[in-house]
């Protein structure tokens, strides 16, 4: 239990991480360069992506399998979570949330999807 709960002390660290990655790049791309919010949020989530694989792969899960490998699987997994991210973003706009509100909410959203299949499959222990 208490790896478990290291790990997702760590994640949570790289997820703050790469969730400020993620909405200041989203900011800049809709406030300074008015890209549409849609648009913006691709960008930055891939921004915010970078970040969650070194640091995951790195810290959260200590990961000694083979990178190339697990980078396909992680870009899988971010993959469904860019599509929860997205929805989540559509429907709270077409709502007429605030879009950093509902944001900040996506990126919950996406993150927890992440974490559980990231610690299930993507970096899971190498058996030997």
């Amino acid at each position: 239990m208490g790896k478990f709960i290291a790990e997702i002390f760590r994640y949570g660290v790289v997820g703050v991480s790469s969730g400020i990655v993620d909405f200041l790049v989203y900011v800049g791309l809709t406030r300074a360069v008015h890209f549409p919010e849609l648009a913006a949020n691709l960008g930055a989530y891939l921004a915010g992506h970078v970040v969650s694989f070194f640091g995951n792969r790195a810290w959260t899960f200590r990961s000694n399998g083979h990178a190339g490998y697990e980078y396909l699987r992680f870009w899988a997994v971010n993959l469904i979570g860019l599509g929860v991210s997205s929805a989540v973003l559509w429907i709270g706009l077409r709502f007429g949330i605030h879009d950093l509100y509902v944001k900040v909410a996506a990126i919950i959203l996406s993150g927890a999807w992440n974490f559980i299949m990231n610690r299930v499959w993507t970096f899971r222990p190498q058996v030997r």
